[in-house]
């Protein structure tokens, strides 16, 4: 890919106070880009709408959508009518809107956007059970992907790379309240915990990731084959008073569950915080009769493994063998 026409920023008073009397958000960056063996171009426009976490003239409305909805929603309006007027010079349909929007999926500034007539290409791809960031043990994303409506036919595919929000935020590169040797240890050399938020993929290239992180769309058809051993399995569980489940898992891997429990009326304990009172909690809660489940996507989400070892150390091993309690749960 190589950058075309005019590199344009939207940094006008109307977008960047969104009608506040402070400067809210940050200002808009619009390329063109072209490929370079087909000549195919898209625009890009990269953003950062003003946070949830402090608040602006208008006082929050209570309705769910937190500080600065206004602000928001004035931004989303200002973006549409900029990227309309051919910011980069190229005369290019096909615009792509990305960044963190700090508005979940059906608030009002994507709505707004949605309205000037941009798809939302992680609720068409994914769909309601995308996330890409974790806020007090609630899952959902504010990080977007919207297309104009002839680039839509073109996208492929898109992903979301849980790499962040999975994983425990004292992994971060935050160093408050962590002594020298904390900080030393609890770094690695890898792409987990790099921010607070999910990156999304798109295009050709998550195609292969998608297959993994949206192979759950179609369990409802794979796994009908596994009904007959589970019933077994629960049975044989129930003989041995073996009746009370506990699914330790984070993000993704204890919200199905949880849901589809829910739903069907089936009791199910989920743990999905290492909250020390939480885990205390669901240790002393019948434990002579659980079942353990531990789930993971990855296979090695530490908050989960650290749930299973304070079961280990609780003296659930101490019961009869341990393969005989524990169900494991990962792609591999």
């Amino acid at each position: 890919m190589t950058p075309v026409g005019t590199t344009a920023a939207l940094n006008t008073v109307e977008f960047v106070t969104g009608g506040d009397s402070e400067p809210r958000n940050r200002p808009a960056l619009a390329q063109a880009f072209e490929e370079n063996v087909t000549g195919g171009r898209l625009v890009v426009a990269v953003n950062h709408l003003k946070t949830k976490g402090s608040a602006c003239d208008v006082p929050d409305a209570g309705d769910g959508q937190g500080n600065c909805n206004i602000v928001r929603t004035n931004g989303a309006n200002e973006l549409a009518a900029f990227l309309a007027a051919n910011p980069t010079g190229t005369n290019d349909p096909d615009v792509l809107i990305v960044g963190d929007l700090n508005s979940y999926a059906k608030e009002d500034p994507i709505t707004a956007l949605i309205n000037a007539g941009y798809t939302n290409l992680i609720e068409q791809f994914i769909g309601a059970g995308a996330y890409s960031y974790v806020f007090d043990g609630q899952w959902g994303y504010l990080d977007h992907a919207l297309s104009t409506t002839s680039l839509s036919s073109q996208v492929a595919s898109v992903a979301e790379w849980h790499i962040n929000s999975d994983e425990p935020s004292v992994l971060d590169y935050n160093t408050e309240y962590k002594s020298a040797g904390q900080i030393t240890s609890l770094y690695a050399p890898d792409e987990f915990r790099i921010a607070d938020h999910d990156p999304t993929e798109w295009g050709p290239d998550a195609v292969s990731e998608a297959s993994i992180r949206l192979s759950w769309t179609g369990l409802a058809e794979s796994s009908r084959p596994l009904i007959a051993e589970i019933v077994s399995l629960r049975e044989t569980l129930a003989a041995q008073g073996l009746d009370h489940v506990v699914l330790c898992g984070m993000g993704g891997s204890s919200l199905a569950p949880e849901v589809i429990c829910h739903t069907a009326g089936v009791p199910l304990t989920v743990l999905d915080s290492s909250q020390p009172d939480m885990v205390r909690a669901a240790i002393a809660d019948r434990l002579e009769r659980s079942i353990v489940v531990v789930s993971s996507k990855s296979g090695g989400t530490i908050e989960t493994d650290s749930q299973r070892r304070a079961y280990e150390r609780a003296g659930f091993n101490n019961r009869k063998d341990q393969t005989d309690y524990y169900i494991k749960l990962s792609p591999g």
